[in-house]
């Protein structure tokens, strides 16, 4: 759990320094295969300037779940069964927007090791479930073959 959590340290930094770029390679491929760097960089540099730094981030819990115990989204997005995945739940304070809630980041695990998955953090749902969607949901977005 510590690497999953000191790698979204590092995603989180990198968003702190506006590094968008340095952000997305630390995402998961099934993330940066939906958003290319420059789509990443758009929406996560608007996100930065319509909040601001993240004055302070307190970790709530984080524990290594069983993915195909999470229940599917409002959206009908369900996660992949065979995926390890890390769930952080966050409470942040922005220097020009607050959550209304707590935040959750998902860190999923990959052959190059822990992967920002998704999540909700920062105050921006960045396709909550984009690293970890099931096969039957993702067919509905797939537009080309997604590499093995």
């Amino acid at each position: 759990m510590k690497a999953a959590v000191s790698v979204f340290n590092r995603w989180l930094t990198a968003y702190q320094m506006q590094a968008f770029e340095e952000q997305w390679n630390l995402t998961h491929p099934r993330i940066q295969y939906w958003y290319d760097v420059k789509r990443w960089a758009t929406l996560f540099g608007k996100s930065h300037r319509s909040h601001g730094r993240i004055l302070s981030l307190r970790v709530q819990g984080a524990g290594i779940v069983d993915s195909a115990t999470l229940p599917c989204t409002e959206m009908g997005h369900c996660y992949r069964p065979d995926m390890k995945v890390a769930v952080i739940v966050l409470q942040s304070t922005y220097q020009k927007a607050s959550p209304k809630q707590s935040e959750t980041a998902y860190m999923v695990w990959t052959e190059a090791g822990w992967r920002y998955g998704g999540g909700t953090f920062p105050n921006l749902p960045a396709g909550e479930t984009l690293g970890i969607l099931d096969e039957q949901d993702e067919r509905r977005y797939r537009q080309r073959p997604f590499p093995p």
